[in-house]
């Protein structure tokens, strides 16, 4: 079951921020805000209807994997990334966005390096100074959730996501 956060066609742009991104974008620059060592060059993220709309079309197939093509389907963005969330049904964006902060914990930015047999993409996407742009999508499958958040820009791998203010 597709589970669209922006069923209703709105007129106004701010009205679309509202209805649209509901309380995601706000708690992706929350834990952007708490990065420590605090960042010196850490963008803002806003909302991309166009982020959003790929991102609900890929959690809308079901497909629990990443979605390769995200870049070129964007008109806007060259370089496009992605966090992937599979949950329980009735998990949503919020609970995503936790998971991903989480791996936060496993991550050191002064040795650019994640504990070993743990995961810290998601969380150095979510952290990834460069990015200024979010849409998220999710749909319930079945007795699951599928949660996909992409991002502009992506992140470069073996690279810090943001420049520490102090190490």
């Amino acid at each position: 079951m597709n589970t669209n956060l922006c069923p209703f066609p709105v007129l106004f742009f701010l009205q679309v921020l509202t209805l649209c991104s509901g309380n995601y974008v706000q708690e992706h620059n929350a834990i952007r805000s708490m990065v420590d060592p605090p960042a010196a060059n850490m963008k803002k993220l806003m909302y991309s209807r166009e982020l959003e709309s790929i991102a609900q079309q890929h959690a809308s197939g079901c497909s629990f994997n990443h979605n390769d093509h995200r870049s070129r389907q964007s008109h806007v963005f060259s370089s496009v990334g992605e966090n992937i969330f599979y949950g329980r049904k009735g998990d949503n964006i919020t609970d995503a966005i936790e998971y991903w902060r989480e791996q936060g914990d496993y991550y050191n930015i002064r040795t650019n390096e994640c504990q070993l047999f743990k995961f810290c993409e998601y969380y150095t996407q979510v952290t990834w100074a460069d990015s200024n742009y979010v849409g998220c999508g999710k749909s319930d499958c079945g007795e699951n959730s599928f949660i996909v958040c992409n991002y502009a820009s992506s992140i470069t791998l073996n690279q810090r996501p943001y420049i520490p203010s102090r190490l």
